[in-house]
């Protein structure tokens, strides 16, 4: 049986739509040419595969959309412009959703719908791991 929010809790979440809405339709112009510069160079985005690859083997799932956007771009804020703005904290977030959308669609990672569903896609490949030397069987 699930509980009806409350009002201030629906008044909160409109208003943080909406500021998420801002955000995409102000960051989004500036982001996109960040995200398909990033998004053209191919060790960098074997890179963040790789980081999916480790981030889910230490810790059982994938990592955030937002720690993958920081992987990538640690000062994404200053390259958007952003500092100064008044939602410039959810530019961070738009340049993340852009970037896991295309590297999603170019299959260097999958995600899916739940939280830590992230993967490495199927264009990522992982290093060889070195192999043990076999002992000779004992005669």
């Amino acid at each position: 049986m699930s509980r009806k929010p409350s009002p201030s809790t629906l008044a909160y979440r409109e208003r943080r739509d909406e500021a998420q809405r801002a955000a995409r339709e102000l960051y989004g112009p500036r982001a996109d040419p960040l995200v398909a510069e990033d998004l053209a160079d191919d060790a960098l985005c074997r890179g963040l595969a790789a980081y999916v690859d480790r981030y889910r083997r230490q810790h059982k799932r994938g990592p955030r959309w937002a720690e993958l956007g920081e992987q990538a771009r640690p000062d994404v804020v200053d390259d958007l412009g952003a500092a100064a703005d008044e939602l410039g904290h959810l530019a961070p977030r738009v340049y993340a959703e852009l970037l896991c959308q295309a590297l999603q669609r170019a299959g260097w990672i999958t995600t899916g719908q739940a939280a830590g569903s992230m993967r490495p896609g199927p264009r990522y490949t992982p290093p060889a791991r070195p192999q043990r030397p076999r002992k000779p069987p004992a005669r």
